[in-house]
């Protein structure tokens, strides 16, 4: 499913936006540009991501409902794919 609202909405309303389009998905890709996804990423791991262009970050979040995504800051960097 694709959502131009990812373009549109300010980053601090991506865990809300990705929260509400996950409502029944156990796995959840996010498409987009910089700086947001680095922004994405920073803060669902919890430290610096740098991310250049046509790379591709995996995360691993444990969550029992996308509703706990906003709090959640403990995601695990599964995989990391340069150009």
């Amino acid at each position: 499913m694709a959502r131009s609202e990812l373009y549109s909405e300010a980053f601090g309303e991506w865990p809300v936006l990705l929260e509400r389009l996950a409502a029944d998905a156990r796995t959840l890709m996010v498409v987009g540009h910089n700086p947001r996804l680095t922004m994405l990423a920073e803060q669902l791991l919890g430290e610096s991501m740098p991310m250049a262009p046509g790379m591709v970050v995996a995360i691993d979040i444990e969550l029992e409902r996308w509703v706990d995504l906003p709090a959640a800051a403990s995601g695990s960097l599964r995989d990391l794919i340069r150009p």
